[in-house]
């Protein structure tokens, strides 16, 4: 599967600042910041840094000298599968879409006759 990175990062950076309780909002379970330690560490091992290319402004991440990121991308990446599974942000699955019953050109043509 091929993502945008950066746009997936600034996606996930974007739900990790919303506030508690917000809709949308990533957060940590307990109140033990000590538990979540190494986690917080692997997410601040990157940076955004907010370029211009192709007439719009993104933001490009780059990683910090000596600092791990592996649960970072790790993160990122399950947020882009729930996102390819239906997921959407709060956890909620998004309703299926319709199934459309596919209908040939000449089967239409058939029932605008029949219809006359």
């Amino acid at each position: 599967m091929l993502f945008d990175a950066n746009l997936a990062k600034s996606f996930v950076a974007a739900r990790l600042r919303q506030p508690l309780g917000e809709s949308g909002a990533l957060t940590l379970f307990g109140e033990d910041p000590a538990v979540h330690r190494m986690l917080a560490d692997h997410l601040c091992g990157e940076y955004a840094v907010r370029t211009t290319g192709r007439g719009r402004q993104v933001e490009e991440w780059k990683p910090r000298p000596s600092h791990e990121n592996h649960l970072w991308d790790a993160l990122c990446g399950a947020c882009v599968a729930a996102s390819v599974e239906g997921i959407e942000a709060g956890g909620v699955p998004r309703q299926p879409k319709r199934e459309r019953k596919r209908v040939s050109y000449s089967q239409m043509q058939a029932e605008a006759r029949g219809r006359r």
